[in-house]
């Protein structure tokens, strides 16, 4: 799981470690970002970020099908 900074570390962070940590996903609760792609094919790293409804959600919008594999995914 990605660290998620806090509102100190933005206070004392340098421009160039702000960049870095919005590049790593590290700003997502503080910017209200999913942490997760809206779209397309979920990875076992998105559902490491992901509550329970949130994955049943996606089993059924057909979204782990590479997870599964296609066989199980229908």
């Amino acid at each position: 799981m990605t660290i998620q900074r806090d509102k100190q570390w933005l206070r004392n962070a340098t421009p160039e470690q702000i960049v870095a940590a919005q590049d790593a996903g590290e700003l997502d609760d503080l910017t209200g970002r999913s942490r997760y792609p809206s779209r397309g094919q979920l990875t076992p790293e998105h559902l490491g970020r992901m509550n329970r409804d949130e994955i049943r959600q996606a089993h059924r919008e057909g979204r782990l099908a590479d997870v599964l594999g296609a066989d199980d995914a229908a």
